[in-house]
């Protein structure tokens, strides 16, 4: 087959084209950490917890929480309180950049987890935050996490201490 500019241009085109919807797939997703729509996957009924981990940290000082929640549920529902006994306070955290470029961190009353939505809760953005802790936490330990929802829902989530 002899080939012609028209089918030199056309072979190109269809190279670029492909390269480019395999850039924008790769490359998409929600970088703020907030709500992720879930459409390609078929999320469990209600409100689940995945990807927990927590950092390591001492007695007196501080650590975070993070993980992944996912509502297979037909109405939105709200992420209003944490607690946990390794800290004198446990609360819902979000890390912002501040004027000046510095970075913030500020207490939240709740987080939104839409319908078929998930939410994630990561470093430089949403996070429980372990204030004072009751004891050291290793790599290795698993603690309690209590979450609680508008809905009335609790969960309670072992967290391993450690990046997974």
């Amino acid at each position: 087959m002899k080939k012609t500019p028209n089918t030199f241009l056309r072979l190109r085109g269809a190279i670029l084209l492909s390269f480019l919807s395999l850039a924008f797939i790769s490359c998409g997703g929600n970088q703020s950490g907030q709500a992720d729509k879930a459409t390609d996957e078929i999320l469990p009924e209600g409100i689940q917890i995945e990807e927990a981990w927590a950092r390591p940290g001492m007695t007196g000082g501080m650590s975070a929480a993070y993980f992944r929640i996912s509502n297979g549920g037909s109405e939105a529902d709200f992420l209003v309180n944490a607690k946990s006994e390794v800290a004198a306070l446990t609360e819902i955290h979000e890390s912002y950049q501040a004027d000046g470029g510095m970075m913030g961190m500020r207490q939240l009353e709740r987080v939104e987890v839409p319908s078929m939505s998930s939410v994630m809760f990561q470093q430089g953005g949403l996070h429980i935050m372990f204030i004072q802790l009751t004891q050291d936490l290793s790599a290795g330990d698993t603690i309690a996490l209590t979450l609680e929802f508008a809905s009335g829902e609790t969960q309670v989530v072992d967290v391993p201490v450690g990046r997974p």
